[in-house]
């Protein structure tokens, strides 16, 4: 007998019900799979709305590594605002949601820290006890999260450009600074600034610690360069990243190491960025480039992404998902026309993001869930989830098979697209439908002429007559 013709191909959607309903757990391959359809299918949230605090535009954007629960965002008039994010519905509302106000809001005329913008804002690594501020004051400042209270303060000689609080678990944090055209280093615990890393030729926009490397640190600047810092040691510069410094570079020059000075961008570098699992670092400069970096070795990947117009002077905060594999992970990159969403390790664009009345100035992404906020010139924050249901509609040919019976010997059971989960239909709980028939190896070619000419028959019927002339006319 002639086996049962295959199903359409299934796509994500199609095939996390098909493995619901056979009991199955899902794979670490399928489980990267749906995070990734997430991330590139995130709109405006239809259940988080922060309400507006700010009074100018928003510079600067922290989420708790711990749970992603608290936001602190920091503006240009010197404002912090602290808001405690609600958990996302399941079901989700039908009904618009309410905006969440701050839980804290602080003005240079109530806190007496901060008088000028906010270019950082950073919770400690490992704690949502206390938190780090920087300003175009030339002021940072570790507060106290449960009195908000700023315990320990570090004037500067010039505005601090960006600050960035180090994750080495069996060591005290140290604060990096970028301020004029050194870095300066902060130690919390001695209430005092150690020491100084100078070798750039110009304003630092943007400090980043390694994060599988602790002592490392790495800086940009108007120079258009990025140095690696060894903190262990007093002003130890020991990389500076080129572009042309590649794997086929490399290659050439009969392996080894990098070249030992040279610019990553054409123009001043503005972003620092790594990826969860520390091994890969994205760029961003006022040439209109993103480069990635092997964040080990120094290479530059080259890898193209187009479109990212940059004119910021100064630190722009850029975002990368959370992912299991650098192939799932993605960049998000806040411009004039919104935020550009880029395949990290492709480069390809997906899409760009726009909600904000003026040019987007700074985003966040969230390490536990598929969750981005951003901030804006028009001095709001918005927030971007999946849709409701999780993943995008399936096609109407998916959805058909999908719902389509089973053979007799198994309880019914359809696909609901609007919550991805079998049903019975109210018979009790769903059951595996058996696999659908599939013919042997042995079977493939043992057709038998009268079917080979039925099926030809067939075929030709289903051929518009207008086709079948054509042919006759060739």
């Amino acid at each position: 007998m002639r086996a049962a013709p295959p199903p359409p191909a299934a796509s994500l959607p199609h095939r996390l019900a098909l493995r619901e309903a056979h009991g199955r757990r899902l794979s670490p391959r399928l489980l990267s799979d749906l995070s990734s359809l997430r991330w590139r299918a995130l709109a405006l949230s239809l259940h988080t709305e922060l309400a507006p605090s700010h009074s100018s535009a928003v510079t600067t954007l922290s989420l708790d590594p711990l749970a992603s629960r608290y936001l602190l965002s920091g503006a240009a008039d010197a404002s912090l605002a602290l808001y405690d994010l609600p958990d996302l519905p399941s079901p989700p509302s039908s009904h618009p949601p309410a905006p969440t106000p701050p839980l804290a809001f602080l003005t240079p005329h109530h806190d007496g820290v901060h008088t000028r913008a906010l270019s950082s804002v950073q919770w400690l690594p490992r704690d949502t006890g206390a938190f780090l501020t920087a300003g175009r004051d030339g002021l940072v400042a570790l507060w106290d999260t449960s009195r908000l209270a700023a315990a320990c303060t570090f004037p500067l000689a010039a505005a601090v450009a960006s600050a960035a609080l180090s994750s080495a678990p069996a060591a005290p944090p140290l604060i990096a600074a970028a301020s004029a055209a050194a870095v300066t280093l902060c130690d919390p615990l001695s209430g005092a600034a150690s020491h100084t890393l100078r070798g750039h030729a110009a304003a630092v926009a943007a400090v980043a610690w390694h994060p599988r490397q602790p002592h490392l640190l790495l800086s940009a600047a108007e120079d258009r360069s990025i140095r690696v810092w060894d903190v262990r040691r007093a002003n130890a510069c020991v990389r500076c990243l080129s572009m042309h410094d590649t794997r086929e570079e490399r290659a050439r020059r009969g392996g080894g190491g990098g070249a030992a000075g040279g610019e990553a961008h054409r123009a001043g570098v503005t972003s620092l960025a790594f990826s969860a699992d520390g091994a890969v670092l994205v760029s961003a400069g006022r040439d209109h480039r993103l480069r990635l970096w092997d964040a080990d070795s120094g290479v530059h990947l080259n890898v193209h992404f187009a479109g990212a117009t940059n004119t910021q002077r100064g630190m722009k905060q850029i975002a990368l998902s959370g992912g299991s594999s650098l192939h799932s992970t993605y960049i998000f990159f806040p411009s004039l026309e919104g935020i550009h969403t880029y395949a990290l390790m492709s480069g390809k664009k997906t899409g760009v993001l726009k909600g904000h009345f003026g040019a987007t100035t700074c985003c966040v992404a969230s390490a536990h869930g598929e969750r981005l906020f951003s901030g804006g010139d028009d001095s709001t924050i918005n927030a971007w989830t999946p849709p409701p249901c999780g993943v995008v509609r399936p096609s109407a040919a998916e959805q058909a098979f999908a719902a389509a019976p089973p053979p007799a010997a198994a309880p019914p059971w359809e696909y609901h697209p609007a919550d991805g989960r079998p049903s019975t239909g109210g018979r009790g709980e769903a059951e595996a439908p058996p696999p659908r028939p599939v013919a042997a190896a042995a079977d493939v070619d043992a057709w038998s002429d009268d079917e080979e000419a039925a099926l030809g028959e067939a075929a030709r019927a289903r051929t518009p007559a207008v086709r079948r002339k054509r042919r006759r006319g060739s």
